[in-house]
């Protein structure tokens, strides 16, 4: 027998305890205890070569022996070679077939390996096997959770719960599974409860401090939070959720107070960072948030989403060989990356590279052809080139997709116009006039277009209301506006809330089965997605994106970037026309057809008019 101290385990000390298994098996080469203690010493201390040699070794002694083999299964689990360590694992089930542990660790990797219908049937084997196997019934949850079958998720946390009524796992999960279900007021109570089993175990509290958060329970929220802070008073994750409590609160003062305490503990704290740069670039500081998001890809290169957003804010500030720097990196980790694909792209066409701009639209096409604004690129890009019938057709392939897409309607009539072929032009604003004959900018195109072409019988028609309309205002607003490229949603991103990534261990001292999945509170549903029973057969099982969670920003940030040409062309006039607004601003604003939100607009209009003053609308704001 072995004796291996816990004591040194515990504090990481693997190369003492490495030598004690090494002296323990130089005297007793055989010693099987030994050699597993060994192994998985080894693989503690992240000596993956060596624990290969071993298992080796070990295999070739004892092929059936299931603790040598689930010795193995680890081992290559560790170093991702899943389907040498499921290969095992059947030969096993091969020769014992009524080993429920077996079973239960082919589900995990088939878990790992996206087979969710695989995982799911031999979770259910071992189950069937030995119905009191909790991690089964656990992990069982697990992935119907992952399928949106919440019902049956449910059933499974349930039905372990009634075997052990205190675990906290079980508790936990079943608190994410209810959260996801949009639950919250029983996730809250699951939640709870696993504190309960758990007073000191963070992930539940953080996830119930969030479900404060989204019923607008400020003040239990923070509490909760500042219960982690008092358990781990460095916890960065409890810090940055305590400022996106704050920060949805509109005091982006204490905000930002917590994001930077946050950092001061953690520099790694993506979620801080992004929190910050969001405020940095709602006050304007974009140079500011770009330093930001340097700093933290020094500490973690391979993160994609900070490349994604740092490269977005270097195409804002026309930075243009940063972005596609930064978009580059991505394509190196993920050449199919499709966001870093267009940031290349507009990049590209920023730095007046046409010909590699359109490549990497084009790719973009390929890889995921139901991105159909990509064609408005393509459009733009030829239209810089000169090649307008070509232009035209990236246009007309959009509309094909988009029938109704009015602006896309009102950037091919300006194109026609631009081509000369002002029948063309006119029949369409005269489509769009009839649909909506209080658009300002149709209106000015036609009545300029009837009198550049000496259409008497067409001004009469628009009567009393061409007589309004100063053309050379229209001109001024017409090459402000006129650019093709609007391929991306440029609304602000929402808070970062920060989840608990941590994993609750639950082996036993010296076994060497598995842990449990758990799941890491990365468990909103996105917007619109319905949790049916049928969403489960699929396939393609996805990592969860955050639901986005409605940013406290100005309300002028989400109508400048992401609403039509014609209110960012308007607001932007009525900037330019005088320091002040002028008295028929409020007419002007509802002739353009945002009667609801005037005076919202005309309030932070007055606000933001030193900032607004800095957009630059030949210039495409993209986003991802």
């Amino acid at each position: 027998m072995v004796i291996v101290s816990q004591e040194s385990v515990k504090q990481m000390d693997y190369a003492g305890t490495e030598q004690t298994v090494r002296n323990t098996l130089t005297g007793d080469t055989n010693n099987r205890g030994a050699a597993l203690a060994l192994i998985h010493t080894l693989i503690a201390a992240n000596k993956l070569d060596s624990a290969t040699i071993e298992v080796s070794k070990l295999l070739a002694n004892y092929p059936q022996d299931k603790a040598v083999i689930t010795a193995a299964a680890r081992v290559y689990c560790v170093q991702g070679r899943l389907q040498e360590a499921l290969g095992i694992l059947i030969d096993a089930i091969d020769f014992d077939q009524i080993d429920a542990d077996l079973y239960y660790r082919v589900g995990n990797i088939h878990n790992r390996l996206n087979h969710p219908k695989l995982a799911l049937m031999a979770y259910a084997k071992a189950i069937e096997l030995d119905p009191q196997y909790i991690p089964a019934y656990n992990n069982l949850g697990i992935v119907y959770c992952s399928g949106y079958a919440y019902h049956k998720a449910f059933d499974m946390f349930k039905t372990g719960l009634t075997l052990e009524p205190g675990n906290p796992i079980l508790l936990f999960n079943y608190g994410v599974a209810l959260e996801r279900a949009q639950n919250l007021e029983e996730a809250s109570v699951q939640y709870q409860a696993a504190v309960n089993a758990g007073p000191d175990w963070i992930p539940p509290l953080n996830n119930g401090g969030l479900v404060f958060y989204k019923r607008k329970q400020y003040a239990r929220a923070i509490e909760t939070f500042k219960q982690i802070l008092n358990i781990a008073p460095h916890n960065a994750n409890a810090l940055n959720n305590i400022g996106v409590v704050f920060a949805d609160q509109g005091d982006i003062r204490q905000a930002t107070q917590y994001y930077r305490q946050a950092l001061s503990f953690d520099a790694r704290c993506i979620s801080a960072v992004f929190n910050l740069v969001q405020i940095l670039e709602h006050n304007g500081d974009n140079e500011k948030a770009i330093m930001e998001l340097e700093a933290i890809l020094e500490l973690v290169p391979d993160h994609i989403e900070g490349r994604i957003r740092l490269a977005i804010l270097c195409l804002k500030e026309e930075h243009y060989d940063e972005a596609l720097g930064q978009a580059q990196e991505v394509l190196t980790m993920d050449d199919k990356n499709v966001r870093a694909l267009i940031i290349a792209g507009i990049a590209q066409q920023g730095l007046c590279h046409l010909v590699e701009a359109q490549k990497f639209f084009e790719k973009v096409l390929i890889i995921e052809p139901k991105r159909n604004k990509v064609y408005l690129n393509l459009a733009d890009l030829n239209f810089k080139r000169k090649k307008y019938r070509v232009a035209e057709q990236e246009l007309n392939n959009y509309l094909k997709i988009n029938p109704e897409d009015r602006n896309v309607k009102l950037l091919l009539a300006k194109l026609y116009a631009e081509m000369w072929n002002l029948a063309l032009s006119m029949q369409i604003f005269e489509e769009l006039y009839e649909t909506d004959s209080s658009e300002v900018e149709v209106l000015a195109a036609l009545v300029k277009l009837y009198t550049d072409t000496a259409n008497t019988d067409g001004l009469s028609k628009l009567g009393e209301k061409a007589k309004g309309i100063d053309i050379n205002l229209f001109k001024d607003m017409w090459n402000r506006n006129f650019t093709l490229l609007s391929p991306l949603d440029n609304t602000p991103l929402p808070l970062t809330l920060a989840y608990e990534d941590m994993i609750m261990m639950t082996d036993d001292v010296g076994s060497v089965s598995e842990q449990p999945l758990i799941l890491e509170g990365k468990f909103d549903t996105p917007t619109g997605e319905k949790s049916t029973e049928d969403n489960f057969m699929s396939e393609n099982f996805e990592e969860e994106i955050p639901l986005p969670v409605s940013p406290t920003v100005h309300p002028i940030t989400a109508s400048v970037t992401s609403n039509s040409y014609k209110i960012a062309g308007l607001l932007h006039y009525l900037l330019e026309l005088s320091n002040d607004l002028p008295v028929d601003a409020q007419k002007l604003l509802a002739e353009s057809g945002y009667q609801q939100n005037i005076e919202s607009i005309i309030k932070t209009l007055e606000y933001h008019k030193g900032l607004l003053k800095s957009i630059d609308y030949v210039t495409p704001s993209p986003s991802v």
